[in-house]
């Protein structure tokens, strides 16, 4: 199991600004059916890294606002991906920057804005979407999200950049493979 994305945070089916429930966690999906989970936290609360990572995006989003993506290998053949939503303000990473275990990535908000100009966030909380090996997964399936220790940093075998790099390449070929199989 990942460390939870925000430690002492449950998933929260609770919109942060008005307390209506808005969907279990169990349930919960992006506008566009992808999985995806809401922790609700104050503005301001710090994101730690779940691991040591690499960025590999930072910016403005539309209606997620304010985002990092961060990618990661954990020593054990998994390629983790995770793109953090509704940041407080602009992260203080670009893309290429490795971060630490335990290091702020970002700051909880509600940023993001609709294309019609309208809010996209009910209130402060971090809107967090996983790939396992370049897919999409229920972040549920791989956090235990009731976790309430704080974040260590870790001792797991770190990839190069150009090491990570050439991973995702052969677990593209792989996925492409396994895709042409299905067909």
């Amino acid at each position: 199991m990942l460390p939870s994305p925000l430690p002492g945070y449950p998933v929260g089916p609770i919109d942060a600004a008005t307390g209506e429930n808005y969907g279990t966690s169990e349930a919960h999906v992006d506008r566009d059916g992808e999985p995806a989970t809401d922790q609700p936290a104050g503005a301001g609360t710090p994101i730690p890294a779940q691991s040591e990572a690499h960025c590999i995006g930072a910016g403005w989003l539309g209606s997620a606002g304010w985002t990092v993506e961060l990618e990661w290998f954990d020593g054990q053949g998994t390629l983790w991906q995770t793109r953090l939503c509704h940041l407080q303000e602009a992260a203080p990473l670009a893309v290429g920057d490795w971060v630490k275990a335990g290091e702020t990535v970002g700051l909880v908000g509600e940023t993001g804005a609709w294309p019609d100009g309208r809010k996209s966030a009910t209130g402060p909380h971090l809107h967090y979407v996983l790939w396992r090996n370049t897919v999409r997964v229920r972040p549920e399936d791989w956090i235990d999200f009731d976790q309430m220790d704080s974040l260590e940093e870790g001792d797991d075998e770190m990839l190069t950049y150009e090491e990570l790099t050439a991973l995702k390449d052969h677990l593209g070929l792989i996925s492409a493979c396994l895709n042409q199989l299905h067909e």
